[in-house]
């Protein structure tokens, strides 16, 4: 029963060493959610500069369809700067389908780290009510076990003293299904 329990014991090392092991890989998660939320900050920043060029741009192509009433010269520039417009629209709407997908991916990384860390909770709950109980199951065992030696002490001193028998007459020494000795004296 001993072995058992000091094989059990290791086991509960291993899980114990194992749970160390996702503490550390949660740390890692949550590192990559801190270095995707900066990256998600810096696209955000992109998109704002990207406005900024896009608004310059349509004061650009204000001024130019004005001068180009006057120039016609004007027009083949003022088209190239609709096409960089358009351009840079179409940019700035991949940017903000990239910030919203980028939240999305965010907000599933949080949540599957939030619901790591409640199984690594109820791990490390289950881990020290085994170790708990454990070690109340060792203690019992080495109470049964002294109980024991006391009763086989007293029915050794008991069969190799009698103090009230004759020489004619025998004790008997029976043992019940729990393992508890009882010594009959004649």
């Amino acid at each position: 029963t001993e072995e058992a329990l000091t094989k059990h014991d290791g086991d509960l090392d291993k899980i114990h060493n194992e749970m160390n092991t996702i503490h550390i890989a949660i740390r890692e998660l949550d590192k990559k959610v801190v270095d995707t939320s900066k990256l998600a900050e810096t696209v955000k920043a992109n998109k704002e500069q990207t406005d900024q060029t896009i608004n310059a741009l349509q004061k650009t192509i204000g001024t130019l369809e004005t001068k180009a009433k006057e120039n016609e010269n004007l027009k083949s520039q003022l088209d190239q700067v609709k096409g960089q417009l358009q351009k840079a629209e179409e940019a700035s709407k991949a940017q903000a389908k990239d910030i919203t997908s980028l939240k999305a991916n965010l907000s599933q990384s949080a949540e599957a780290a939030q619901k790591v860390k409640e199984i690594l909770k109820q791990l490390a709950d289950q881990d020290k009510e085994l170790k708990d109980a454990l070690k109340s199951l060792q203690e019992t065992v080495k109470k049964n076990k002294a109980d024991q030696d006391n009763q086989m002490k007293r029915i050794e001193a008991d069969m190799t003293h009698p103090s009230s028998q004759s020489q004619g007459d025998k004790g008997s020494v029976q043992v019940d299904q729990t393992g508890q000795v009882s010594v009959t004296k004649p």
